[in-house]
């Protein structure tokens, strides 16, 4: 399966695509590429937990118990964040400091715990952590779902990326 990801320009979800065909490829997707300055106060959550990628990930998708976290990546500039709401990692992300810009990536909320504030909670304090870490800057890709949550952290769309995809 080919996948081939395309920059764009539009800083908008519903703007009209660069191209609108590309060989045997279909349109999938499109995600909001959204930066924003490093406020000076930022506030950590005592929710959050460092650990690794895969725990991370796997929070986004099952609760983990606090004593399944694993411990975090040994990679220099790299972070994962578990939320832990009750005992068990409920929502994950992970994070890399680039320069002086600290990219977000992989934020999810398991389904059955969304809209209780867990995400903007993970994020906000992944990017006091960065803040601390020396980073002036934050960039992520937000889906539509996203997008909203983003914006009120301060982040403000610069372009995106198109998704297409063997048909």
């Amino acid at each position: 399966m080919g996948c081939l990801w395309l920059p764009s320009c539009a800083a908008d979800l519903d703007a009209p695509d660069r191209l609108g065909k590309i060989g045997a490829l279909k349109r999938d997707t499109t995600t909001l590429v959204m930066r924003t300055a490093l406020p000076a106060q930022l506030r950590h959550d005592a929710r959050v937990v460092r650990t690794s990628i895969a725990t991370a990930t796997r929070a986004s998708d099952e609760p983990v118990p606090v004593a399944g976290l694993g411990e975090p990546d040994p990679v220099p500039r790299l972070a994962a964040w578990v939320l832990v709401h009750d005992g068990w990692a409920v929502a994950g992300a992970w994070s890399y400091l680039h320069r002086t810009d600290w990219g977000i990536y992989a934020v999810c909320t398991m389904r059955s715990m969304r809209r209780r504030g867990f995400a903007g909670a993970l994020v906000g304090h992944a990017l006091a952590y960065a803040a601390r870490a020396g980073a002036r800057t934050a960039s992520l890709q937000s889906t539509r779902m996203g997008q909203p949550l983003y914006e009120s952290l301060g982040f403000v769309p610069v372009g995106r990326y198109e998704e297409w995809i063997s048909r």
